[in-house]
């Protein structure tokens, strides 16, 4: 199966390259053999976008294991194909070769590795103020807390969906539904199944001067089996609230609250979140040191009531950032408190350190920074 993708692969990108009119194919072959090609050199329809990603880690005592401390790289490999149609249709296709080398393969997870695949494959049809996605593609909403790719791990997190954008990026309701995509390492990826996902989710910025609404909807529809072992349907409607902005002083803030109602198959849902941060910059000092602090809070189930669901459902979010990599649950069942400061010097790299406290503590520092590679012969670093 692998050897078939990779030569599925090299032929398409064969082809998209011998695609250019006469004219330019011309215009290539005066090029020097010492130079390479560049992006003024395909046709207008057509774009290339390259992103090689390499991470070295060192995990102690991994699955919890004594002794278990391999140091081992991730790396990731993206190639993407885009044309444009006249006017309003253009189509996307994006490839992936994801591996973590060093680790013993007992020890990789699904989210580490990925065998040449079609990470992304949509088509964008755009017609007044309204863009219309349909395949697979990215999802990502406000902080990312409920619906988000988790870009750290290796593979990162794509959907099938149909995705609606309606109105300007100031203001705008995005409508989704589909399903998210399963990660298989060495067969093709597939879709979980069925149109289970759903949600509205609206960004208001000129509603309020200098305040960001985020008004949103999520409903969640798959088949589960309840705590009596009855098979049925979850129907899980989660209204919430995201507002963000800047106060006077070089002060900031986010805030965002859900609620989880519905059914379990036989039993009921009644779950809550929500957390709050408050920032300080200091844009009097070198690499203005952002200074916040963090409460977060997800409910649990005590059990007391076994028709009643009370542990809230994160959906499928980018939480690594905030509860840390080799955390077992993330944002449900949880009491946190969290300081951190960020740093942004004046090159493309930001440092983050952390204290986290509450059902249970941790520290850490984080350096964030990506390469990218446009077209045939540029590249850029881009902050992440």
């Amino acid at each position: 199966m692998r050897s078939y993708r990779v030569i599925a692969l090299l032929i398409l990108l064969g082809r998209l390259l011998v695609m250019t009119p006469n004219a330019q194919a011309q215009k290539t072959a005066e090029v020097s053999a010492l130079q390479s090609p560049t992006t003024e050199d395909l046709p207008n329809w057509l774009s290339f976008d390259l992103e090689l990603r390499s991470r070295t880690e060192a995990q102690t005592a991994i699955n919890f294991l004594p002794g278990v401390s391999p140091v081992y790289d991730l790396t990731r490999l993206r190639i993407g194909v885009g044309v444009k149609a006249p006017k309003y249709f253009s189509a996307y296709l994006q490839m992936q070769d994801s591996h973590a080398l060093g680790l013993p393969l007992r020890f990789v997870a699904s989210n580490m590795r990925n065998y040449f695949d079609f990470r992304q494959a949509y088509l964008r049809l755009d017609i007044s103020k309204t863009t219309t996605f349909v395949g697979r593609q990215e999802l990502r909403f406000g902080d990312e807390r409920l619906i988000g790719i988790s870009d750290w791990t290796n593979n990162s997190r794509t959907f099938d969906v149909i995705h609606t954008v309606i109105g300007k990026p100031e203001n705008r309701l995005d409508l989704f539904s589909g399903s998210v995509v399963q990660t298989r390492p060495t067969e093709l990826d597939t879709p979980r199944g069925g149109f289970y996902l759903h949600g509205a989710y609206a960004t208001l910025t000129t509603l309020v001067p200098h305040v960001r609404l985020e008004p949103y909807v999520l409903m969640k529809t798959p088949t589960v089996a309840s705590r009596q072992e009855i098979l049925g349907r979850e129907t899980l409607v989660a209204p919430g609230i995201r507002i963000t902005g800047k106060l006077p002083a070089n002060f900031d803030y986010s805030i965002e609250g859900v609620l989880e109602r519905g059914a379990f198959a036989n039993d009921s849902i009644r779950a809550s979140g929500g957390y709050v941060k408050a920032g300080y910059t200091l844009h009097s000092l070198p690499w203005r040191p952002h200074v916040q602090a963090e409460y977060d809070y997800a409910s649990g189930d005590p059990r007391r009531d076994p028709s009643v669901v009370r542990t809230f459902d994160q959906f499928y979010p980018s939480n690594h950032d905030v509860f840390g990599l080799t955390d077992v649950f993330g944002w449900q069942n949880i009491v946190q408190r969290r300081l951190n400061i960020d740093f942004h010097p004046k090159v493309p790299v930001r440092f983050t350190a952390w204290r986290n406290s509450g059902r249970r503590e941790y520290q850490g520092l984080r350096l964030f920074g990506r390469w990218r590679c446009a077209g045939a012969s540029t590249i850029r670093r881009i902050r992440k």
